[in-house]
């Protein structure tokens, strides 16, 4: 389930379908609504920050970042990278963090800020820094 909140609005994946996807509710009216558009691949790990909910998303055939504004408007791809995975999506305010890994041992931390809606800009992808994970 994995629900996260903020404001109004409470996130979480279902699995209502038979399938992973990220479904909302807003407190004030209890209307509740898919964030996902779902489909045959999977949509996991929500995160919410005001009006933009972010998730990892396998409809490419790796694990990437995708977004969505809650006040209206289409899923959009924060990540699009064949053969890299990207997962465990976090956001405050319009800054989108993410793990990006390769493979093995090594992953980095990185970061975009998303447009807020109608301005002018792509997506900026930028490293923050790499890890080296210790075996156990």
């Amino acid at each position: 389930m994995n629900p996260k909140i903020s404001g109004d609005h409470v996130v979480w994946e279902d699995w209502r379908d038979g399938r992973r996807h990220v479904y909302g509710k807003n407190l004030v009216t209890g209307q509740e609504f898919a964030v996902s558009s779902g489909g045959a691949a999977e949509q996991i790990e929500p995160a919410i920050d005001g009006d933009l909910v972010v998730w990892m998303d396998n409809r490419n055939g790796t694990w990437d970042v995708w977004g969505r504004r809650l006040s209206g408007g289409n899923e959009f791809a924060i990540t699009n990278t064949p053969d890299l995975n990207e997962a465990w999506p976090d956001v405050a305010g319009n800054l989108v963090v993410w793990e990006q890994n390769a493979g093995g041992m090594e992953s980095s931390i990185y970061a975009t800020f998303v447009p807020e809606p109608g301005a002018a800009g792509a997506l900026a992808p930028f490293g923050l820094f790499a890890l080296r994970r210790r075996r156990r």
